[in-house]
């Protein structure tokens, strides 16, 4: 297959829509499992973890995956909520990274998506302790043995500490192997967190000064722990079009940001 360089001009300006572009035709391409990922999650410590999980869904929010809250990565993203995915579809050479916040979907969203998975993995969920170490497969087996007793011919509701995690992507870049060492960065989109979507050019300088200054404020206090680790200067530089606008985007957005640390502070 031949595979050409990926140009600006070929990118459809919402990154999400380039994104399912992308996504389809990995699955066209007969590619195994296309929606396999890696997440990569940190400690607070620094200590990185990865595996791979399957992408259940996305749109405008981001991208959804599920899982035990009780694992590692469980952990690790309560105490650090942002995380990073990566996909790679080897016949067509092209990979995506992902970067973002991550937070849970809702209640309702989770025990939807659990009610259409298989029996089995249904009693998987309440059977299996993720990240612990076994007594031995015995063990598991005579748990999943009991709950089977316990359920036969009852529905399965969702254990507690299992759902939905949903990724708020800051960045998404796309790669091929025809040009590896160039990224396409298509943008901050802040649909998902509640406030304006813009890619950033020159002439939308007025508008992204305003939108920097108020998407901090439009997160208000329940959103201060996600933002304490977001570097406002990197993504709206990452997030401009043009060095200018990317330079007053990151200045508008430090000030967005000043403002609702005093706000906080005062709040005290």
């Amino acid at each position: 297959m031949t595979v050409t360089a990926l140009l600006e001009t070929d990118l459809d300006p919402d990154p999400f829509v380039q994104f399912e572009r992308w996504f389809d035709a990995a699955k066209s391409a007969d590619i195994p499992m296309p929606e396999a990922m890696t997440v990569a999650t940190a400690a607070l410590d620094g200590e990185v973890s990865a595996r791979v999980c399957l992408l259940k869904s996305f749109d405008h929010r981001g991208f959804v995956f599920y899982t035990n809250y009780s694992s590692r990565k469980g952990h690790q993203v309560h105490d650090n909520p942002r995380a990073a995915l990566a996909f790679w579809w080897q016949p067509l050479e092209r990979q995506v990274r992902i970067e973002g916040a991550v937070v849970k979907t809702t209640e309702e969203e989770s025990d939807a998506y659990f009610a259409t998975r298989p029996r089995g993995s249904q009693l998987g969920a309440w059977a299996s302790e993720q990240s612990r170490v076994l007594a031995g497969r015995g063990a598991l087996d005579a748990r999943f043995e009991e709950l089977s007793t316990t359920y036969k011919d009852l529905p399965i509701c969702r254990p507690p500490h299992w759902g939905g995690l949903v990724l708020l992507f800051v960045l998404l870049a796309l790669l091929t192997a025809a040009c590896s060492a160039t990224s396409s960065a298509l943008g901050l989109n802040l649909k998902q967190i509640g406030s304006l979507a813009a890619v950033v050019t020159g002439a939308q300088l007025p508008l992204t000064l305003l939108a920097g200054i108020l998407l901090p404020l439009s997160l208000g206090p329940a959103w201060l722990r996600v933002l304490g680790h977001v570097n406002p200067m990197y993504y709206a530089v990452q997030a401009s079009r043009s060095l200018a606008a990317g330079t007053v985007a990151a200045a508008a957005v430090g000030v967005g940001f000043i403002v609702m640390a005093v706000i906080a502070a005062l709040a005290m």
